[in-house]
């Protein structure tokens, strides 16, 4: 076979460590905000690096009624989009933002998550 046959496979390979060593930056910096989330709202913030269990303290930190009910149903396809609305409505008031920032907040969770933990806003029970 002729070596540049072989070409794309190294512009494949290179591709997707780029998309590897971005997903990790991604990943770090939402695990390091949501640590801080957890600290604002009085929750051990170990708590945010164990998987399912930081999904249910931050449905707890939402302070939504039926903390067992909405966990349960972020589980589900499709349903947890409309969940996850709702979560995010209530996540931006417990830190006194606006119904905008909600929207942005439920839009754009990679990029407003760390404002929300960074950000000087002040949890209130």
């Amino acid at each position: 076979m002729d070596i540049q046959a072989y070409e794309w496979l190294s512009w494949a390979v290179q591709f997707l460590w780029y998309i590897i060593i971005a997903e990790f930056f991604i990943n770090s910096l939402l695990i390091i905000s949501l640590w801080r989330i957890f600290e604002k709202g009085g929750i051990s913030p170990w708590l945010s690096l164990i998987p399912l269990v930081n999904v249910f303290f931050l449905v707890k930190i939402a302070q939504k009624k039926y903390t067992y009910l909405f966990f349960i149903l972020l589980l589900v396809p499709l349903i947890n989009i409309i969940i996850w609305g709702s979560l995010a409505y209530k996540l931006s008031l417990k830190f006194d933002k606006s119904g905008f920032y909600s929207i942005l907040l439920f839009l754009f969770p990679i990029l407003f998550i760390p404002h929300l933990a960074f950000s000087g806003a002040k949890y209130s029970i």
